[in-house]
């Protein structure tokens, strides 16, 4: 049962997969949640972005334009992939 934890147990969150031994919440019968939503939903939110670590340069200039047209040049997402784009060129 979910409820039944040891102390110092480290849990898992199901939405944000965060690793941890507090702030968490029982889920169902055998999960965890963050017991932050807000922070759980950030984190969850960022996982789904795509790892600009892992594009091709293609991928890369593409994935700068759409963040650029969405508005977003100015966001983490940006920085970290424009980072990336420069270490290639």
């Amino acid at each position: 049962m979910s409820g039944d934890r040891k102390r110092g147990q480290a849990l898992e969150c199901r939405r944000c997969h965060r690793i941890g031994t507090r702030g968490f919440t029982p889920w169902g019968s055998e999960g965890w949640e963050c017991s932050n939503d807000r922070a759980c939903t950030a984190r969850a939110q960022e996982r789904e972005q795509p790892d600009p670590r892992e594009m091709s340069q293609a991928e890369l200039d593409d994935y700068l334009d759409q963040l650029v047209t969405q508005g977003r040049d100015d966001s983490p997402q940006f920085h970290r992939a424009f980072k990336i784009w420069e270490r290639h060129q």
